[in-house]
């Protein structure tokens, strides 16, 4: 985790510059998304293991029992998001001429 927030800070200190070109630009996005991301996947498993050792058992029911009674601030846990190569959010909307478009081509390859 130390490593994945080093390379977050390293990559932070050298922000994109206006005039960039778009692809750079959204590789620096695109790995900003990642490092945050991946940070955010150590803490919860660090969380965790920490839950797991306090409980002092394998026993999954304690340890849920263990997560969900903690209220220090340290160790909550937040709600993660999936791998940023996979949409958030809904498909966009395409116009009616869009779709009449798509529909002509593929009913012309059948």
């Amino acid at each position: 985790m130390r490593q994945i927030a080093s390379e977050l800070t390293e990559h932070k200190l050298h922000p994109i510059v206006k005039g960039i070109k778009s692809k750079e630009a959204e590789e620096y996005r695109l790995k900003e998304h990642y490092l945050i991301f991946e940070k955010s996947r150590y803490e919860t498993y660090i969380n965790l293991l920490c839950v797991k050792i306090k409980a002092g058992t394998d026993d999954l029911e304690k340890i849920e029992a263990n997560v969900f009674t903690m209220e220090t601030d340290d160790m909550s846990l937040r709600k993660t998001y999936s791998s940023p190569s996979i949409s958030q959010g809904p498909l966009p909307a395409i116009s009616k001429a869009e779709k009449d478009v798509i529909e002509q081509s593929s009913s012309g390859h059948q």
